[in-house]
């Protein structure tokens, strides 16, 4: 107060007003002795509103300082750019008003940070310079991203995650409460939250019509055979095996066989591999061969590691 000028006699009927103020509490019942307030003022007193008008005083000097040292600076208007637009306004209150500002008088519709303003939304020509503006870079665009597209393609990252981080905690909890079979996490059914529903939702196109762009674009390069599931992982071209041979695949004893077991013990037609839950008719022992003859060509790596890639971008993997 002393720094905005305040005279010593009105200090010191504040101070005596803030500090002679005494109160007592009660303990148990009981008040105990009075005593004097050493700090604020207490809860509605009438000179509450004179501390909200100190810190607004503070803050009010704290802006001007800045402003003085060109810590921030207003926003400066060119007049000769800026117009003037009139809506259910008289034509002599525009021209008077644009003297005033001196800038120019404008109509509707006009474009606003690139944006058609005052037209017709529901026709086409709207939006034209909107389309020419966001095409592709390669049109002389902005290149700015199919939103849609672009929001499916990160939640698609979740996918690439649940194949090749299986070892995090957020896994073991999607494993826990939908379970795991066939190499992937289960749907859940009706017990599925709306988080992971939508997942599912994005596995099968996300409505864009494209299938299921996960069993497409994403494969298991096999090395020594041991992590890849010989039924359910897209190690061969044309996807999963059990999606090509749906019947011989139901007939089939253990579904999560692995490739390095198949492979051990023989996938020709008369291979030990090859556990039937009944005797096979004729047509089921011509897929059996159909099958075999696209694993004769296939000899497993030793020395290397079965890992998943991304047929866009093997190197990398799954990118967005």
């Amino acid at each position: 107060m002393a720094k905005m000028g305040f005279p010593s006699k009105w200090r010191g009927w504040i101070s005596e007003c803030v500090s002679s103020a005494t109160a007592s509490v009660l303990v148990n019942g009981s008040p105990t002795n009075e005593f004097h307030f050493q700090r604020a003022l207490r809860q509605g007193d009438p000179l509450s509103p004179f501390l909200f008008l100190l810190a607004v005083e503070s803050l009010n000097v704290m802006m001007n300082a800045a402003i003085n040292t060109s810590v921030y600076s207003g926003y400066p208007m060119n007049f000769h750019k800026s117009m003037l637009v009139g809506i259910n306004v008289a034509e002599s209150w525009l021209v008077d008003a644009s003297l005033v500002l001196n800038c120019k008088i404008g109509q509707a519709p006009f474009v606003y940070l690139g944006l058609p303003i005052g037209g017709n939304p529901r026709r086409l020509s709207f939006w034209q310079s909107v389309v020419e503006r966001i095409r592709k870079r390669e049109y002389g665009g902005l290149g700015v991203k199919r939103i849609r597209e672009f929001n499916l393609a990160l939640l698609g990252k979740w996918w690439w995650r649940l194949l090749v981080d299986q070892r995090g905690l957020w896994f073991k909890v999607l494993v826990a409460r939908y379970g795991f079979d066939g190499g992937r996490v289960q749907s859940g059914g009706r017990l599925a939250s709306q988080w992971w529903r939508d997942l599912l939702f994005v596995k099968e196109g996300g409505g864009l019509g494209v299938g299921n762009w996960v069993d497409e674009m994403v494969v298991k390069a096999f090395g020594n055979g041991e992590s890849t599931l010989f039924w359910f992982d897209s190690w061969l071209d044309g996807g999963p095996l059990c999606n090509r041979f749906r019947r011989i695949f139901y007939l089939y004893v253990d579904k999560n066989v692995s490739v390095a077991e198949m492979y051990m013990l023989g996938w020709g037609v008369e291979g030990e591999e090859w556990r039937w839950r009944r005797r096979l008719f004729a047509w089921e022992e011509d897929q059996v061969r159909e099958c075999s003859a696209i694993l004769a060509n296939f000899v497993l790596l030793d020395n290397a590691s079965d890992k998943w890639i991304w047929r866009s971008n093997i190197k990398e993997g799954f990118t967005v």
